[in-house]
Parts: C-alpha cells; structure tokens; sequence
C-alpha cells in the first residue's frame, strides 16, 4: 500500500488527526485541514458532501473542526477548514480574507481550488455547504456573491461587516463596482 496524504487520510476516518496540515496548491502561503467522516474508505459506493467551514478572525480552526465532527459523522460529509493566515502582506492585518481581494489575492479562487481539490481526493458529490463565524461569515457571505452557483447551502453567523445588496454602494459596502473589482458582473439570478 502507498502511504500519501490521500491514504493516510482515509486510515484516520472519524478521527481529529485526520489528516495532516495540508499546503494549497494554487499558492502555498494558504493550507487546509480536514475531518474525514467515520467509515470513509476510498471505494466507499456513498459519496459524502461537503461542507467548508470559515475560521473567524482568531483562526482557531481545530476547535472549528471538533465542533463538526459529530455533524460529519452522522451525515456522511467531509469538513473542509481553510486556513487564512494573518500577516500576508501586511504583518500586522488580520482581515485580509473576508474582503475576498488583497493585494492581489483573490482568497475565493484560493478556496475555489482546495474545495476541487479534496473533490478530486475524496470524491465528493456536488453539493456544498457552508459555514462562517464573524470574520468567516464575512468571507462566506461575500463568496456566495461571486460563487452562488456552488453553495447548496449557507449558514451565516455574526458576519459584523456586510456587503449590502446595494447598487448605488462601491465595494465592499455595496455593489455598484463589483465587476470592476472581479472581473464579473453580479448574477442576482444565480444568488436567489
């Protein structure tokens, strides 16, 4: 048997130490952590969905982690935990991620890989759910603007600063520049 990330993640099914802090790999500044359900195995006929859960300004993402274990267990759903650290940039930021856009990074295309990533790993469904706390609710709420089309549902806790569906607002208070900021127009279609 090979022992990779892959395989070693499926041994620690059900499990907090599954698996090991894992680097992006669209850009290794960023990294992720998993829980993998108890009972997952590579030739699994169920395929879990997944659920991709936003640390707060604080990043404590193991606690994040514990806190779905049982959710995942019980459903059959990998948890996905990007890790966005501070001081990217800047050494004393720590809101770069929820604004989507940083100095040029782009943190939802960063996700929207790791998210195609453990799809590729796991072998996800399609479905996708989402969880943020404060800064992460502000990170999801924002994500859903660019990405609707993805999220089959979205939990939404204390976001504190919002994007208001505003289009006489420039961003990020609103959404009157949105396209000049991402490169796409807003699809109110979609987000309904």
């Amino acid at each position: 048997m090979k022992y990779g990330w892959t395989s070693t993640a499926y041994m620690g099914a059900g499990t907090e130490i599954t698996p090991i802090l894992r680097a992006s790999r669209m850009d290794q500044r960023f990294s992720y952590l998993l829980y993998l359900p108890r009972g997952l195995k590579a030739d699994s006929i169920e395929r879990p969905r997944l659920l991709v859960a936003v640390h707060d300004t604080f990043r404590d993402m193991y606690q994040l982690r514990h806190q779905f274990k049982e959710f995942a267990n019980q459903t059959n759903t990998v948890v996905l935990l990007p890790v966005f650290p501070c001081g990217i940039e800047d050494r004393e930021d720590l809101h770069n991620y929820k604004f989507i856009l940083y100095h040029g990074i782009r943190f939802d295309l960063i996700l929207k890989d790791m998210i195609e990533e453990v799809r590729e790993c796991f072998r996800l469904t399609d479905q996708i759910l989402m969880y943020g706390f404060s800064g992460g609710a502000q990170f999801i709420h924002r994500y859903l603007y660019l990405h609707p089309e993805n999220i089959s549902d979205a939990v939404i806790v204390a976001p504190g600063r919002i994007t208001f569906l505003d289009p006489e607002e420039d961003y990020y208070c609103g959404i009157h520049d949105f396209e000049k900021f991402f490169g796409q127009s807003f699809n109110m279609t979609a987000l309904k």
